[in-house]
């Protein structure tokens, strides 16, 4: 009998037999059709996912079992009917497992139907079709910094000639660490969030009604922790002639977003923070409004997506240069920068040209030639450089002095008085005038005095005696050396 049902079904396996809904019932009537309940997904050894179809537990009180079982019938959803596959010989089973099939590379439907065999005939009952199409679940983003997966699915029956809508889906993520998460969406995506930290997650998606269920192919993802971003490199630190702040830095990960600026005005000092700004490139510029004519400690933190940041670079100070002109020389001191082994120079400009003095710390130097000069340009600047290795340079602000190659002369004299505030002369600034001529008027044009020696002064007086109290003309022509003639006019007082 055994040999006889295998014959028939090999009949079924090899000849397409196409049903549409039903099979033509005989005498006595056919079984019938188990209750399919399941279509979920598998993951056999060798890594391959496979159907399994699974059914209620058939009532077969008024058959014999040793001539019951079970037929499995596969159908494309696009196709009207179903193609018998195999056969099942035990009428207690409820399962099935198609392993001809992968449904990561097909979709199609299932349907399981009774058999009853007795007196050389084949009853056939009536297939139980479930539709099964296999849910497949991928990874669409990951959010470390919320530990959240996100999760997206094809619909169960899209794009199907159906009118069945999906009932809610059951997403379900557990790890390997026992974890285990269950919630309910109506939509084909969701997003699992909190998850453990450095656990292998394993995600699942199943849809269940009151008469059957299908369970998704499982994806699994790692939660990895994103690493501390590592911190900026600190480039440049630039002090401006307000006293304001620029900060420099490279970016040295590619998981730094940007970075933040952290001010002090102590070096042991509470630090807040007074910039921040995202990377465009490998560079940004962070700037400071503080107008404090003193050094300013900063340090920088680099931040991810996640706004975590990273340790804080070294503290690095500002450096502030002060300078003063004294007599025939002009005083440069500055601070050095703490716990840093750096080498110092002075930029000066001078008459349109650079020259760099290395001095040693404390920075303390004298310019005692600059007036020794000849300048075209009266203005001068310094600025201070220090640099630390080849990675951080830290630039003062400047000071500008001007420095004039000129004469001075009074506006009063006081007749009589034996000093300097008694005659008029010029007062040199820097050179001796290699051409020089003074005349001295009265209000009525008289010639009082008139001299070609720079040295040579007037006292006052006019052949011996003092002028009158009151203004007096001077016009003074001079010329210093490779610059141009000059000639000035002016008035000196005598005062009795």
């Amino acid at each position: 009998m055994i040999q006889k049902l295998g014959k028939i079904l090999c009949l079924l396996l090899l000849a397409p037999v196409v049903f549409v809904g039903h099979v033509v019932a005989q005498d006595p009537p056919n079984p019938d059709p188990p209750v399919v309940d399941s279509i979920s997904v598998i993951q056999t050894d060798d890594g391959e996912y496979r159907n399994i179809v699974g059914w209620q537990p058939y009532d077969w009180s008024s058959y014999s079992l040793d001539s019951c079982g079970f037929v499995i019938y596969r159908a494309k959803p696009q196709e009207s009917g179903f193609i018998a596959i195999d056969s099942i010989k035990n009428p207690l089973d409820t399962s099935y497992v198609d392993m001809n099939v992968n449904p990561m590379d097909r979709t199609y439907s299932l349907a399981v139907a009774a058999y009853y065999y007795k007196g050389n005939k084949l009853w056939l009952g009536t297939y139980h079709q479930i539709f099964a199409q296999n849910i497949l679940p991928e990874i669409n983003d990951y959010d470390s910094c919320t530990t959240s997966v996100s999760l997206k699915w094809n619909t169960y029956f899209d794009g199907e000639e159906t009118d069945q809508s999906d009932p809610p889906y059951t997403v379900i993520a557990k790890s390997d660490n026992g974890d285990y998460r269950v919630e309910t969406t109506s939509s084909p995506s969701f997003v699992v969030s909190e998850l453990n930290e450095n656990e292998q997650y394993t995600f699942l998606i199943r849809i269940k009604t009151a008469n059957w269920s299908t369970t998704s192919t499982p994806v699994t993802y790692f939660t990895e922790t994103p690493p501390t971003p590592v911190a900026p490199q600190l480039s440049l630190v630039r002090t401006n002639d307000d006293f304001s702040n620029e900060i420099v830095v490279e970016r040295n990960d590619v998981r730094a977003e940007g970075a933040g600026l952290f001010r002090s005005f102590e070096i042991d000092g509470s630090f807040e923070e007074v910039a921040s700004q995202s990377f465009s490139g490998n560079q940004l510029t962070l700037k400071d409004d503080t107008t404090l004519r003193e050094p300013v400690y900063y340090y920088v933190r680099g931040f991810d997506n996640c706004n975590d940041f990273s340790n804080p670079t070294d503290t690095v100070n500002t450096i502030i240069l002060h300078g003063a002109k004294n007599n025939r020389t002009i005083e440069i001191n500055a601070n050095v920068l703490e716990g840093y082994d750096a080498d110092y120079e002075i930029e000066r400009m001078a008459n349109n040209n650079i020259t760099t003095i290395s001095v040693a710390s404390p920075v303390q130097y004298t310019d005692n030639n600059i007036f020794d000069l000849t300048l075209e340009n009266p203005s001068i600047t310094y600025q201070m450089i220090a640099r630390v290795a080849d990675t951080l340079e830290v630039i003062s602000n400047t000071y500008k002095t001007e420095i004039y190659d000129d004469l001075l002369w009074p506006n009063a004299i006081i007749a009589g008085y034996q000093s300097i505030d008694g005659v008029f002369k010029p007062f040199l600034q820097q050179s001796v005038p290699v051409e020089y001529q003074l005349k001295i008027y009265s209000k009525w044009g008289q010639l009082l005095f008139e001299t070609r020696n720079y040295e040579e002064y007037w006292d006052g007086t006019l052949e011996g005696s003092y002028v009158a109290p009151g203004a007096y003309l001077y016009i003074a022509a001079y010329k210093f050396a490779e610059q141009k003639a000059k000639t000035i006019r002016g008035t000196v007082t005598v005062i009795h």
